[in-house]
């Protein structure tokens, strides 16, 4: 009668040997599946959670049109014309800073965002002069950079337009 001996070439497994198989025992082998499922599964995850190029352009769109518009309801408050360049600019430097909170990943659209975040902050500067200074010299300088920067602000705008209604690239 031939027991559970070991003759030979032959060696006895137990039964979770044989069900599993020698090469899924060693560590090395474990580390490497769990590798490849990790790279499978999180590249679906990061993609699911990562901000569009559209999100990113309604944020900033968004900023910039809030702003417009309380800026330009500004004059319908009953304010001391300095107050009311001081309240325009304390709501451009809050949009400047929302705009350079936003940290947009494209590079194109960094470069817009950062441009309109510079021009906020110029016309918060000139806003500023025009509620504190008392030189006429320097008002009038305000005055005409406020001018100048609503024409350029106009272009970054329809830049950022063009920019997010071009199709994903």
């Amino acid at each position: 009668m031939m027991g559970p001996q070991t003759s030979g070439k032959h060696k006895v497994m137990s039964r979770r040997q044989r069900t599993i198989g020698r090469s899924d025992l060693n560590p090395a082998n474990r580390q490497f599946w769990i590798t490849i499922a990790l790279s499978m599964v999180l590249p679906l995850v990061l993609t699911a959670c990562s901000e569009t190029k559209s999100d990113r352009c309604n944020r900033l769109i968004s900023i910039s049109n809030r702003t417009s518009q309380t800026v330009q309801k500004l004059p319908a408050e009953n304010l001391q014309p300095a107050d009311r360049f001081t309240k325009a600019a304390d709501l451009l430097e809050r949009a400047a800073q929302e705009m350079q909170d936003l940290k947009p990943t494209d590079s194109k659209l960094l470069d817009l965002q950062q441009k309109l975040s510079t021009l906020y902050r110029q016309d918060s500067t000139h806003n500023r002069t025009l509620a504190q200074s008392q030189n006429a010299k320097a008002v009038r300088t305000a005055a005409e950079q406020i001018q100048a920067n609503s024409i350029t602000q106009k272009n970054l705008v329809q830049a950022v337009n063009t920019y997010c209604q071009a199709p994903n690239a």
